[in-house]
């Protein structure tokens, strides 16, 4: 695949020029509410968006739906009322055991399957069966022109990339790694180092969108870069917004200030997209 040319970088005004305005304080939450602060998070947010060169993306629950392929799956199998929710409780968005999750089916509805794997086989199948999604297509297709993509998940190759050619994005993407190809999962900071390595690209160039606070979120923000916390099904949002700022807290507390990403609350990655076209 041909190189496309990186973005032009502007050159960022030295940090410490801004580390003044705070007082000296190196944690950006000590002095939020202070003016240099604003001015601050102003500035940086500006310099950050200004030589962004590659986006890398979680696919469950962050480019598709899948607790809502997921609660299908499972109507689709024979699961219905409080049998219904009890195993969409234990998928856990996709993070249950995988035996513990067959175990408890094969129990709730015995005599369907012939074991274990005959019911994860059959519930994976379906859980990875997703639809062409155009209007991603069309706004990756066109971020291609401007960035590097790529996608970082945990799971199952042979699972994943159906997912991604369900979706009809498989082929948009400079880089794929998955979990099992690679044998590291997130929230391993290598996985991330991984992807970017392979993306040409480094930390505080890259923007990444996922679903997972632990798994995406926290550990990209250690990392330096800039996050989207995607949550396709709105739920709680003022318990979200709370959730991410002391995750934030957290996370500076134990970083410099000077390699610390933002993270922002997102409920629509397509929308999010579309802004970032615009």
């Amino acid at each position: 695949m041909a190189t496309r040319p990186s973005k032009t970088r502007l050159e960022p005004r030295p940090i410490e020029a801004y580390l003044r305005l705070s007082r000296g304080y190196r944690n950006p939450l000590r002095f939020c509410s202070s003016r240099a602060c604003c001015v601050y998070t102003r500035v940086c947010r500006l310099q950050r968006e200004q030589f962004k060169n590659a986006l890398i993306f979680d696919l469950d629950n962050t480019l598709f739906d899948r607790d809502a392929l997921a609660r299908k799956a499972f109507v689709d199998l024979g699961f219905k009322g409080d049998l219904l929710e009890e195993m969409v409780t234990l998928d856990q968005g996709g993070n249950s055991d995988r035996l513990a999750l067959s175990a408890r089916a094969i129990e709730l509805l015995p005599g369907v399957w012939e074991g274990p794997e005959d019911f994860w086989d059959a519930f994976r199948f379906r859980v990875s069966d997703t639809e062409y999604d155009a209007r991603l297509v069309g706004l990756l297709e066109r971020l291609t022109k401007s960035f590097r993509l790529g996608v970082l998940t945990n799971g199952g190759s042979e699972n994943q990339r159906r997912k991604l050619q369900g979706l009809g994005i498989e082929g948009l993407f400079d880089e794929v790694v998955i979990s099992q190809e690679v044998g590291i999962s997130k929230p391993n900071p290598a996985i991330f180092e991984l992807i970017v390595g392979r993306l040409g690209t480094d930390f505080s160039s890259s923007v990444l969108f996922g679903d997972s606070l632990e798994n995406d979120c926290i550990p990209a923000l250690e990392l330096g870069m800039d996050v989207f916390w995607v949550h396709i099904a709105v739920r709680d949002v003022a318990y979200r917004k709370e959730l991410a700022e002391n995750a934030v807290r957290d996370v500076a507390c134990r970083n410099e200030l000077s390699t610390l990403g933002e993270l922002r609350l997102t409920e629509s990655l397509h929308d999010e997209l579309e802004r970032l076209l615009s």
